[in-house]
């Protein structure tokens, strides 16, 4: 019996024979920031062996910065609270007491503070929370009780206002029932007060439903036609209405069409290219109107605010989708599978290190045979891809918030212009008369759609689909196989015969 080789696990490395494995990740540092030291030096290298028309691709992309002004009480609470100052505790060397003051010392997580980047968070989940609470005021799938009751309300200052998972019910209170100690008489008596109040109320609702009534039956009663002295019986005459003539009955439709004409303006096909120029004018208009306010100052304090966020709070960076990437680039390329695949294999070894820097251990270690420029060139394009993503992570996130009129007050800030116009078509546009003339083309050219080829088709199906020209069954009567110039002579005859 064949024996199977049993695979070795691998073993793992020491720390100190995996430098990029060190690496300590600070406030809004992503995977390859603490690198970015060593990828200079790697830079200045190549650029030394290298001519200067190289040196625009091996260089790192910088983001937009600010100009280093800390603004650490951005959005601070307006009320704070305090605890009040404890007594210092006395010093012992006891273990269980330093532990216990240690302990101690922690803040607790309602009173710890929080960052520029935390108290932007509760402000986003706010006002996340308002629109889906406002929404579920609206849409019916979500104004149901049952929303309500297992995500509670919004109330004015923000806070949630769940409800209790265990109510207990309240004792009920004594109530004096006077009607038991009633006489019966006295019932009665209550009782006819009553109706008398309630006939009082719906008299007037009586005496017009009566009117309408007594109104209905005269109307009934009243004979169509009158006879004359004669005998005869002479109809009303109905009273015609003027005919109009053309020139007013033209006026008359100009006019109704003109009112349905204003309802229907949006719905009237308007070329492409002329909504385009609208919405064009519109963007124009409101670049010119946020560049007045949006000046130099103003930018640079987003920038000053933007270096404050921390985008590691704000959104998690993708690196699984990285290294799901990576034998996609390029399948003629024989080291990036084989990354992918040491990649995962030390992630069971080392599971709290990011794939980017794995990859970068891997590209630089000279057992591997990459080229050094082309290591370096690469880990200078997930850099770059990094930069971006911090970026504009948080300036989505800091445009995001400032539709809050508050957050726009309490920030000093106002709304970037917008770099570029959005321009939906809106329909109905005027394309569907030459796509019309296009399909009536069609269909007098088609085959599948000409008349006369159609009609053809129909004659067939219905006259002649099932018409028998050749029966082959005649060429079975003897066992005796029969000769091929009488088969031809049976074919001919049968033809025949069909098309007379």
């Amino acid at each position: 019996m064949r024996r199977t080789k049993r695979v070795k696990p691998k073993l793992k490395r020491h720390i100190e024979d995996v430098p990029f494995y060190k690496f300590n990740h600070g406030k809004n540092e992503l995977p390859l920031d603490p690198a970015r030291v060593f990828v200079e030096e790697q830079i200045g290298k190549i650029h030394s062996t290298k001519s200067s028309c190289f040196s625009k691709d091996y260089s790192l992309h910088q983001c937009p910065r600010g100009d280093g002004t800390a603004m650490p009480d951005l959005l601070a609470p307006v009320k704070r609270t305090f605890l009040p100052p404890e007594a210092p505790p006395r010093p012992s060397t006891s273990k269980v007491r330093c532990q216990d003051d240690a302990s101690n010392n922690r803040i607790p997580l309602e009173h710890r503070e929080k960052d520029t980047t935390d108290r932007m968070i509760d402000t986003y989940k706010r006002f996340r929370l308002k629109i889906f609470h406002d929404l579920a005021l609206t849409k019916p799938a979500l104004s149901g009780n049952e929303f309500f009751r297992r995500y509670g309300r919004a109330t004015e200052d923000g806070r949630r206002k769940l409800p209790a998972l265990w109510r207990k019910k309240r004792p009920k209170k004594f109530h004096f029932d006077e009607f038991a100690y009633r006489t019966p008489e006295e019932n009665e008596e209550a009782l006819r007060r009553i109706q008398k109040h309630l006939d009082k109320m719906i008299a007037k609702s009586i005496r017009e439903a009566e009117k309408r009534r007594l109104e209905k039956e005269e109307q009934e009663r009243r004979p169509q036609f009158c006879t004359s002295s004669k005998g005869k019986t002479v109809y009303q005459a109905k009273n015609k209405k003027k005919r109009l003539s053309n020139e007013q009955f033209i006026k008359k439709l100009k006019n109704s069409e003109s009112m349905k004409l204003k309802y229907l303006q949006a719905l009237l096909p308007v070329h492409p290219d002329e909504q385009k120029c609208r919405i064009l004018s519109r963007y124009e208009r409101n670049f010119q109107q946020a560049m007045s306010c949006f000046d130099e100052a103003m930018k640079q304090r987003t920038l000053n605010i933007l270096d404050e966020l921390d985008v590691r709070k704000i959104e998690h960076y993708p690196s699984h989708l990285i290294k799901k990437i990576l034998p996609r680039i390029d399948k003629r390329t024989g080291y990036l599978n084989q990354a992918y695949k040491f990649i995962l294999e030390e992630e069971k070894l080392w599971p709290n290190i990011y794939p980017e820097v794995i990859l970068m251990d891997y590209l630089f270690d000279p057992d591997h045979g990459v080229q050094r420029d082309q290591a370096v060139y690469f880990v200078i394009l997930l850099m770059d891809l990094q930069e971006d993503y911090r970026y504009h992570v948080k300036r989505a996130f800091l445009r995001y918030i400032l539709r809050l009129e508050e957050v726009r007050r309490r920030l000093e800030l106002t709304v970037e212009p917008p770099e570029f116009p959005m321009a939906p078509m809106i329909a109905p546009v005027p394309w569907k008369c030459s796509i019309q003339l296009a399909k009536n083309r069609l269909e007098e050219v088609l085959m599948i759609n000409h008349p006369v080829l159609q009609a053809i088709n129909m004659l067939w199906h219905k006259l002649y689909s099932s018409l028998l020209v050749v029966d082959s069954s005649k060429f079975y009567h003897t066992d005796i196989p029969m000769h091929a110039d009488k088969i031809t002579e049976m074919i001919h005859n049968s033809c025949r015969i069909t098309r007379d």
